[in-house]
């Protein structure tokens, strides 16, 4: 499987992986309930066609509809393509049917969300709302693994910052920083309040399509041996040229180089090519690809820098 991201051009794909602005065509209204003019129509359509998010059978959506914890962890595991590993050893004492349709979503997830404990034993509540304060966890758990310490003052905008659980307050925190969550009008985070369909929409987008306003794009979690490949415009007759570092090399490998796509006017001085770089993913960790644009004598000035966050998983069996 081979996914694409992309920040000078959007290929004409629509995929988890790619990067760009949230649009939809306006004559697809796959729910009749999430008109074109609702505010979470563009990232209700764009999931719904990567596969991610799906409906009712009256055809609805039902936007404003509240998310249980089982639903959130579906909703995890499909975007970020995580599945229940066969030999972990904890179990749920509340999940006794194999047979519900959220089993392995919530052992897919197992350790991302918060979980409870009763008499002794681990406890899922799949019935449960799903809270502001356990949705932020999982993402900061899943996708902000290999960031840097948040910065304790993250949280100080947000006058209820007490009532985030004090061994959470570091993963809302770097939920806040990576743009993911933002607070309300009056100042708070409300920490207890629980997720709408609508608002998880919204969320999944900014986690695993684009992070607006983000100079780190995020990228669709790549199995083991998936490729990932990365496109830029290139103007040769500038001089400048796109360099690439690889963090860890040991997560994420370089695969191969080629031109994407000729100048359109090859006879034009400055007619702009298109590159791509394939990248493989090798073991489980997140690691960074940063590229450059540079000009070979003056490596220490880029004309423009992007970097991409990539968290890889393990293959399924």
């Amino acid at each position: 499987m081979k996914k694409t991201i992309s920040t000078i051009i959007i290929l004409s794909i629509l995929a988890v992986a790619m990067l760009g602005t949230a649009s939809a065509n306006s004559e697809t209204m796959p729910f009749s309930d999430v008109p074109e003019a609702h505010w979470a129509f563009t990232y209700v359509v764009q999931l719904q066609e990567a596969g991610i998010v799906d409906g009712y059978e009256d055809g609805t959506y039902r936007p404003r509809g509240e998310l249980t914890r089982a639903e959130w962890s579906k909703l995890l595991a499909e975007s970020a393509g995580l599945s229940a590993d066969p030999e972990a050893e904890e179990e749920y004492a509340d999940l006794i049917n194999p047979d519900a349709w959220f089993y392995d979503y919530a052992y897919a997830v197992i350790g991302l969300l918060d979980d409870y404990t009763a008499d002794g034993d681990l406890i899922f509540r799949p019935n449960e709302p799903a809270s502001r304060e356990d949705v932020a966890v999982s993402l900061a758990k899943l996708l902000g693994a290999e960031l840097p310490e948040p910065d304790a003052s993250t949280l100080d905008m947000f006058t209820d910052r007490l009532d985030i659980s004090e061994a959470n307050r570091d993963y809302v925190a770097i939920a806040v920083e990576m743009q993911l969550f933002d607070g309300y009008e009056d100042n708070t985070f409300r920490p207890n309040g629980v997720l709408n369909r609508a608002e998880a929409a919204a969320l999944l987008w900014r986690a695993f399509i684009d992070e607006p306003g983000s100079t780190e794009p995020v990228v669709n979690p790549l199995s083991v041996g998936e490729i990932v490949t990365a496109v830029h415009e290139q103007t040769a007759s500038t001089g400048y040229v796109w360099e690439f570092v690889i963090s860890d090399t040991d997560i994420i490998e370089f695969d191969t180089e080629y031109v994407l796509e000729e100048p359109s006017e090859p006879g034009l001085t400055g007619a702009p090519s298109v590159l791509a770089w394939n990248f493989k993913g090798v073991s489980p960790g997140t690691a960074t690809i940063t590229f450059r644009l540079i000009r070979p004598w003056e490596p220490d000035e880029a004309a423009e820098e992007v970097v991409y966050r990539i968290t890889v998983i393990a293959a399924e069996e």
